[in-house]
């Protein structure tokens, strides 16, 4: 499991209950990344999947070799998180980007 430095920034500054819910779905999905309980987050796209546990969710990538966690997000409107956008790149630029550090140092592993 890899993920990128914007999610590796978002996860160490999650609330301690959302963080322990954040490695839940992460030990659920690295036991099953492509499990019944994750779908294709967009139908133009054939690895991009996303998950959630309670009101965290993760969008992440499947390779041959890896799986990276591109994106993770809090979703509770009654505790004021919403949805962070990315701050420069669209998200399927991020995937490309994402994809080709899998060889460099552009990732984190977990």
């Amino acid at each position: 499991m890899q993920f990128t430095e914007q999610v590796v920034r978002f996860r160490d500054y999650m609330p301690t209950a959302d963080r322990e819910k954040f490695w839940r779905l992460v030990d659920r999905i690295t036991a099953e990344p492509e499990g019944a309980d994750s779908h294709l987050a967009y139908t133009t796209d054939t690895v991009t999947r996303a998950a959630w546990e309670n009101s965290v969710m993760v969008h992440y990538v499947v390779t041959s070799y890896f799986v990276v966690v591109i994106e993770a997000d809090i979703y509770d409107a009654s505790r004021g998180f919403n949805e962070v956008k990315p701050a420069t790149k669209g998200l399927r630029s991020q995937v490309g980007d994402f994809v080709r550090a899998i060889l460099g140092n552009g990732c984190h592993e977990g």
